[in-house]
Formats: C-alpha cells, sequence, structure tokens
C-alpha cells in the first residue's frame, strides 16, 4: 500500500477491460485506500489471475505473487456485466439505500451492505466504499445517541479542541468509541453547518451551537438514561 498513489487504474482496468468489478476506494482523507469487499485478502473467485490490473498498475503497487510463473495478460477488452450504469437501475439510489437502513437498523452490518449491493447493481467494494466514505454512515454498532463534534476550521478557531476534550471527559470515552453502557457513541466529524454558531456538535439530528465545557455537561445530563 506504501506504493500506491490511489490513481485507480487498477479500478478501471478491472471493469472496463477484465470486464470484473473486484476492487473499489474506502475510506476517506489520508486513510483512503483501494479494497476487495469489506477490505479482505483478495481471494474473490471471480479473480483469475488475468493481470490485467497489475499491467496497468504504475508503481509496481501490484505484482505477481513470489513463486507465481508471471502471465501474459490479455489486454482484449472484454463485455462487462453491466456494473457501470447499475444492473436494476438503482445505483444512482446506493447512497439513499444505505442511509434508509442505518435508520433502520443504527448502523450497517455487512449482511445489510450485502443486500443493498446486490439490490443497487454494485459491488460489494463500491457499496462499502460510500459506507466509509460518510462520516455520518457507520459501519459498526452505535449507541443509543450518537454524538457528532464539528472539527471544521470555524469551529477549531472557537476553541473546538476545547469542546472535544469536554465531551470525551463527560463520557469518559474518545472519539470513535461508544459508552459501557451503549448509550453514547462519540464521532469527530467535518462541517455540520453551524459555522455562525462555533463551536457547534450533533446529538442525533439535533444541532447544538455556541458550545462551552458548562454547557456541554447540561446537554449530555438531557440525554442520559434515567
Amino acid at each position: 500500500m506504501s506504493r500506491c498513489i490511489l490513481c485507480r487504474k487498477c479500478i478501471r482496468a478491472c471493469v472496463e477491460v477484465a470486464g470484473q468489478d473486484v476492487y473499489g476506494m474506502a475510506y476517506r482523507g489520508f486513510g483512503s485506500k483501494v479494497i476487495v469487499d469489506f477490505d479482505i485478502p483478495l481471494d474473490k473467485e471471480v479473480c483469475k489471475d488475468c493481470g490485467i490490473c497489475i499491467e496497468y498498475c504504475p508503481t509496481s503497487a501490484l505484482r505477481w505473487p513470489e513463486g507465481v510463473k508471471r502471465r501474459k495478460a490479455s489486454l482484449k477488452k472484454k463485455k462487462g456485466k453491466g456494473l457501470a450504469s447499475g444492473q436494476n437501475g438503482k445505483r444512482d439510489k446506493l447512497l439513499t439505500l444505505l442511509e434508509a437502513r442505518q435508520r433502520t437498523d443504527g448502523s450497517l452490518a455487512p449482511k445489510a451492505i450485502t443486500e443493498i449491493a446486490k439490490g443497487a447493481g454494485v459491488s460489494l467494494s463500491e457499496a462499502y466504499g460510500v459506507a466509509t466514505f460518510y462520516s455520518f454512515l457507520s459501519t459498526k454498532p452505535q449507541g443509543k445517541h450518537v454524538i457528532r463534534v464539528c472539527k471544521s476550521l470555524p469551529c477549531y478557531l472557537e476553541n473546538g479542541p476545547m469542546i472535544i476534550e469536554s465531551v470525551g471527559a463527560s463520557l469518559g470515552i474518545s472519539p470513535g468509541e461508544t459508552t459501557p453502557d451503549r448509550n453514547f457513541s462519540f464521532e469527530l466529524t467535518n462541517c455540520i453547518g453551524a459555522c455562525d454558531e462555533a463551536p457547534a456538535m450533533l446529538v442525533d439530528d439535533k444541532v447544538y451551537g455556541s458550545l462551552t465545557p458548562g454547557k456541554i455537561g447540561e446537554i449530555l445530563r438531557s440525554y442520559r438514561e434515567p
């Protein structure tokens, strides 16, 4: 992965030349990377080691395994499986489907992502990539209430780090964690559209702005189980 420059040529070659859909992009920012399915090792039956992705990789991030005789990749374009336009016209609704399932289940389990990918006519890699890119989607179980503190520049300049520290101290957890009683999950997110009230945070779908450490404690107490 240290050689990968995220050019996405392997993804395009797999779809457009090999006629498969093995790779996808997942996560965001500095954590972005090319993945297979749910970010697992490449052992899919559909991959026949054609080597086309290896031929297109400009940095040797993809290369033949040790001890495997290199086969000449066939660059003749094959007929794809129709994934580029969506097998049933729902590809453009992938994000909506993921959001709806999270509202129902609270998070996106592998089984849910698999069902949505199949229904939308996309690969598991693509569905998982979308699920891990958007910070308001979660692939792990969350608490009853999700606290999202804005980490964008306006909030940062208005003592955002102090608010993050205050929330963590009040809950006894760090960003990305859930309290033992499953009542709160603590996340950091990008702009929530409340720059005029910085620093701000979301608790579930409700915006709280002009935060102070004292105000944090009062807000969290109102959400604690009686």
